[in-house]
């Protein structure tokens, strides 16, 4: 799982340094730093937390930050993913004017606001995957079809190239997520 977090946060510097000021760049690093999140917060209780015990490390102060660390980086990962994914779909389609896309940012986040009541923080983050089929799935499925809808009615031969590349490359990722982390979970 570290080779999670490092890979997505080396793909998140990347990208957002090659355009900055690109709403789309933007919503897909986010999509990138929940999935180092996701890699982070399985490193904490897989690696950092054990190899402390290892050696014998067991500080209560360090112990207390790791555990803060796992379930917040935990909770951005596994809440946030779905609501990233389909803002980055929505404004790289460039198929929605800045309104629908204002409104979405703002009205599209407020299932995770119900999920931090239906949430268990305590020995471990145990997400509510039951509540998470009822809004996150419907998203991320909804991101997929926003991308092939953007392919599908591109006219620009080029775009619609770089469109199908952009399919070919997250479609294999958002399905593994949605099934792997979403459906099977819950």
């Amino acid at each position: 799982m570290i080779a999670l977090f490092l890979i997505s946060t080396i793909f998140a510097i990347i990208s957002y340094r090659y355009d900055p000021k690109s709403p789309s760049i933007r919503w897909g690093v986010f999509v990138l730093v929940c999935a180092a999140f996701a890699g982070l917060s399985r490193a904490t209780i897989e690696t950092f937390l054990p190899t402390l015990d290892k050696f014998n490390m067991d500080f209560a102060l360090l112990d207390s930050l790791l555990y803060y660390l796992r379930i917040i980086t935990g909770f951005i990962s596994i809440y946030f993913f779905p609501y990233a994914l389909l803002m980055w779909a929505i404004t790289y389609s460039d198929k929605f004017t800045k309104r629908v896309i204002q409104i979405c940012k703002y009205l599209l986040p407020i299932p995770i606001i119900f999920m931090l009541k239906t949430t268990v923080y305590y020995p471990d983050i145990i997400p509510d995957f039951h509540s998470m089929l009822y809004w996150a799935v419907p998203y991320i499925i909804a991101a997929c079809l926003v991308h092939i809808y953007a392919w599908y009615t591109e006219s620009d031969p080029n775009k619609k190239k770089q469109r199908i590349t952009t399919i070919s490359i997250s479609f294999p990722v958002m399905l593994s997520a949605l099934i792997l982390n979403y459906i099977v979970r819950a």
